[in-house]
Order: C-alpha cells, then structure tokens, then sequence
C-alpha cells in the first residue's frame, strides 16, 4: 500500500486516491460537464484490491438534464450509466459497487445528453483495500 499521505487526515478533493490503513477514498470535487465527454476522475488504484461504491452526482444544484457517465478500466469501457435528471446514479443511495484490482487505471467520464448547457458533477469514491504491501 502507498505510505500515508501527510494531508490524509484532511478531506481534500483531486485525481488521486486518499489511503489511510486499508481504507481508500477519492472526493473528486466539482467538475463541469457539457455537451462533450468530459474526464471527471482518472486516477491508479495501489497495490491492493479495492473494494468500493462509487456516486456518480451533481455538485450544488441538480437538474432535469440527463448525464451519460462512462467508466474505464485500464482505457476500456467496463461500465455505463445513464440518467434522467436528479435521480437514479445521482443518490447517494444508489451507489455502483467496484472491485478493482492492484495498479489499475480508472477514469470516470460524463457527458451532459440533454444540453450543452455545463452542469457541475462530481465522482465520489469509498471502499476498503485487501492485500496491499
């Protein structure tokens, strides 16, 4: 597992994956999403299997646009989400459940199907780590 980063105590928002003792995180923060396929989280998982729930949400207001989400493992396109305005992915009660194997390369894209209007959206990212060194 990757030492423990000096600001891990803190909730910080980014690219990477937060790890303290086996547990992992990744806040991406607020990333505006148009009518192009827009990167919302790439990042690499460490040398442990990470088991996780991602959210896929809006930041600040929700709307009635529908958001096309993509998710890619190691460039390839394991998983897609699409939803109809504030709902659906966008609960925090709906979580997608992930296992990811050690060193693998995530990102997460979005893409606003309704308009080209730029909405704010943002990845939340939680889960346990198994077998890292």
């Amino acid at each position: 597992m990757p030492p423990v980063q000096p600001d891990s105590g803190t909730i910080v928002t980014g690219q990477s994956i937060r790890y303290l003792d086996d547990y992992a995180w990744c806040y991406t923060g607020s990333v505006g999403v148009g009518a192009s396929e827009t990167t919302v989280l790439e990042t690499q998982t460490g040398s442990g299997l990470l088991v996780a729930e991602m959210i896929l949400t809006y930041v600040y207001v929700a709307s009635n646009d529908g958001m096309e989400w993509q998710i890619y493992l190691n460039d390839v396109v394991m998983a897609g989400a699409k939803d109809n305005g504030p709902v659906s992915y966008t609960e925090f009660n709906n979580p997608l459940r992930l296992i990811l194997p050690p060193f693998t390369k995530l990102k997460v894209t979005a893409k606003n199907v309704s308009t080209s209007t730029e909405r704010d959206m943002s990845v939340v990212l939680t889960g346990r780590v198994y077998g890292a060194e």
